[in-house]
């Protein structure tokens, strides 16, 4: 049994988009990474307290919630190591 042709272009759209949003969030998530990354290494033997500070204007400049909890994370292995 066949479906119809507008539900297979529907399904295929949507399948599409999944693919497309799943690509944004992994490309978001590495440029965090990088941001993170880069901020630690100009912040290397200075103080945490700077640290903690190029990191909140990060969170600021990052709307999305999944960024805020990804530099949380890395913030939180940061401070245990310190």
């Amino acid at each position: 049994m066949k479906c119809a042709p507008e539900k297979f272009s529907q399904r295929r759209r949507e399948r599409k988009e999944k693919v497309v949003r799943s690509i944004c969030n992994t490309a978001v998530y590495f440029q965090t990474v990088l941001c993170i990354q880069s901020v630690l290494r100009l912040s290397d033997g200075q103080p945490v307290q700077n640290i903690r500070i190029a990191v909140r204007s990060l969170i600021v400049m990052n709307k999305r919630a999944e960024n805020t909890d990804i530099i949380r994370l890395v913030m939180s292995g940061k401070k245990s190591e310190s």
